[in-house]
C-alpha cells in the first residue's frame, strides 16, 4: 500500500526529465534542419555578421536593414564565424550560429525555473510549469534557432529582471545574509548587483 505513493514522486521526475529531453531533442533537431536564411531578417543579419567578421567595424546604422540594431549578437557571432574560419570550419557556421541562439533560449527556460522555484520554493511544481511552458511554447522554439539578435536580447532582459527579483524576494536567504553583513560591505553589495543589473539591461 505504501509503494503507490512513493513511486509518485519518482514519476513525476521521470516525466519532467522526459519532456526536458523532448524539448531539447526538438531544439536541436531544428539546429541541423531549418534553413540557415529562413527567419526574421536572417539574411540581412548573416550579411552584418560576414561584414562585421571582415573588418570589424561598426556600420552606418542607416546602412542597412539590420544596421540598426545592437550590435552586441552580432559582434559575438561575427567572432563565432571568423574563429571557424580559421580552423577551416567556415561551412559549420550555419550549424554553430543557430546553436549558439538555441543555447540562450535554453538558458531563458533554465532561468524561468530558478526564478519562479525562488519565489515560491514550496511547490516545485510552479517551477518546472514556467520552464515547460516556455521550453515547449511555439515561438520560442521558432526563434531560438533563427539568425537574430531576439535570443541574446531576451536573455540580457530576464537577467536584469531577475536580479531585481532575486533582490525584492521577501524573507530570502541571501536578503538576510545581506543584512547581517556590515554596512560598508551591504553597500558594496548593492553597488555591485545595481552594476550587473544595469549591465545586462544596457546590453540588451
Amino acid at each position: 500500500m505504501l509503494a503507490a505513493p512513493a513511486a509518485a514522486p519518482r514519476r513525476a521526475l521521470l516525466a519532467i526529465v522526459g519532456l526536458a529531453a523532448l524539448g531539447v531533442a526538438i531544439r536541436l533537431n531544428n539546429v541541423f534542419r531549418y534553413p540557415a536564411d529562413w527567419g526574421f531578417d536572417a539574411s540581412f543579419n548573416w550579411r552584418y555578421i560576414y561584414r562585421m567578421s571582415r573588418d570589424w567595424a561598426l556600420p552606418h546604422p542607416a546602412a542597412g536593414w539590420s544596421t540598426g540594431d545592437p550590435p552586441l549578437y552580432f559582434t559575438v557571432s561575427a567572432l563565432l564565424f571568423r574563429g571557424l574560419e580559421a580552423l577551416g570550419l567556415r561551412d559549420l557556421a550555419v550549424i554553430a550560429l543557430p546553436l549558439l541562439n538555441t543555447l540562450l533560449g535554453l538558458a531563458l527556460v533554465w532561468l524561468a525555473v530558478v526564478l519562479v522555484r525562488r519565489v515560491d520554493p514550496e511547490s516545485p511544481r510552479r517551477a518546472w510549469l514556467a520552464g515547460g511552458l516556455l521550453l515547449f511554447l511555439p515561438a520560442h522554439i521558432q526563434m531560438s534557432v533563427m539568425v537574430n539578435e531576439q535570443m541574446l536580447a531576451a536573455l540580457l532582459t530576464s537577467l536584469a529582471v531577475f536580479a531585481l527579483a532575486v533582490r525584492s524576494t521577501p524573507g530570502s536567504q541571501r536578503g538576510a545574509a545581506e543584512r547581517r553583513q556590515a554596512p560598508a560591505e551591504a553597500e558594496r553589495v548593492e553597488l555591485r548587483r545595481a552594476a550587473a543589473t544595469g549591465a545586462a539591461a544596457g546590453l540588451a
